[in-house]
């Protein structure tokens, strides 16, 4: 068997190395690698090597990296250095990695961040470059991942947040408008847009809370919920019945319409916010079961059926089933939230009793429902 020449192997593994970095050949990969070859170098000169050539090519190197080279990167007692040298770099990199992750994922790195000491240092002696390298449309997306590490941090986010309102807004109306074309999207984003930020803006004076306090909380079948203040915002291109029956075992909304520009449509809903039930009792069968049968029965007295209730559409008022407003209750028309008629059909139901949070369901019962 011939012999293995390490020596001639490194030299071709070397170019190799080169030919990624000066974008010749496929990149991927080729970050995890160098780190490889630093720290698996043979002997001092081959590590030297390798360090100087990530040296020389920082700028490319960092293209393909991710948020998890960058912190190895920073780790290593071998290339620690080399990054603080190009900070820019780095945080321009840090801030893109952050954009570029979809805003319906829930991960937060905040916590990721603290782990790290070093990324730590770099994070908070940088968080105005983050913020001014990051696009207006990208802040809610970023601010959802880095919000929590610190109050100092959090109140640069949200300073941002305020400056950029109009944008963050459009930001968060762009998923549900892009269906009907670029020139329609945009007439309604242009129509639109102030008054979804100024809406944001009265919830959240109305709690005293900051635009960083928004919280994205889930995307259901017709929408995407947001925690905004004491409520909760539904952004959605449609819902299964736009008219329903009212009933006291709803969930009251101050708003549940349609908005509508030219072909362009956003439905948007504002309720408030509920406690959901425990999860002892979610993981109780027998528990759950009783309380669906109760609220079904209730339903039947008032002569209206429910076709969705289960237990994750189940809320516990938190206050009075009133539409309220700066603490106040407020008087909204049919027209407003949706419900054919103002009537709850029975008493106002108050703090800690069940409501339905899903108004798409209901509806006056009839022969055909004799079973439900």
């Amino acid at each position: 068997m011939d012999e293995i020449d390490i020596d001639a192997m490194t030299e071709k593994l070397y170019k190799d190395r080169v030919e990624r970095l000066q974008g010749k050949r496929n990149a991927i990969d080729t970050a995890y690698s160098i780190l490889w070859d630093v720290e698996h170098a043979r002997n001092a000169v081959e590590k030297q090597r390798w360090i100087t050539l990530l040296e020389e090519n920082f700028p490319s190197f960092i293209k393909h990296t991710n948020l998890f080279v960058l912190k190895d990167v920073l780790e290593s007692k071998d290339t620690q250095k080399i990054a603080l040298d190009n900070i820019d770099v780095m945080v321009e990199k840090f801030a893109t990695e952050v954009a570029n992750t979809d805003v319906l994922k829930k991960d937060n790195i905040a916590s990721q961040i603290r782990q790290v000491p070093i990324l730590s240092k770099v994070f908070e002696q940088n968080i105005d470059k983050v913020i001014a390298i990051t696009k207006p449309k990208d802040l809610f997306n970023v601010t959802k991942r880095l919000k929590g590490y610190s109050e100092e941090t959090d109140t640069a986010l949200n300073s941002a947040l305020e400056a950029n309102k109009t944008e963050v807004a459009k930001s968060l109306l762009q998923p549900h408008v892009e269906q009907y074309g670029k020139e329609a999207g945009e007439a309604f984003l242009h129509d639109y847009a102030d008054s979804f930020a100024t809406l944001f803006d009265d919830l959240l004076k109305d709690a005293n809370s900051r635009w960083v306090d928004i919280q994205f909380l889930a995307k259901g079948a017709t929408s995407e919920v947001y925690m905004v203040g004491n409520n909760v915002v539904k952004l959605g291109n449609k819902r299964f019945e736009e008219e329903i029956e009212n009933s006291n075992m709803l969930l009251q909304p101050l708003y549940r319409r349609a908005i509508q520009k030219g072909k362009a449509k956003v439905f948007l809903e504002v309720a408030p916010l509920v406690d959901m039930l425990p999860s002892n009792m979610k993981l109780d069968e027998a528990n759950g079961e009783k309380l669906i049968k109760e609220l079904k029965d209730e339903f039947k007295k008032q002569g209206l059926v429910c076709t969705d209730i289960e237990l994750r559409n189940i809320g516990i008022l938190k206050r009075a089933n009133e539409p309220t407003l700066h603490g106040k209750k407020v008087k909204v028309s049919p027209e407003a939230t949706g419900m054919k008629h103002t009537s709850l059909n029975g008493e106002v139901k108050q703090k800690g009793d069940y409501v339905i949070i899903d108004l798409d369901s209901v509806y006056k019962r009839n022969e055909d429902d004799k079973e439900r």
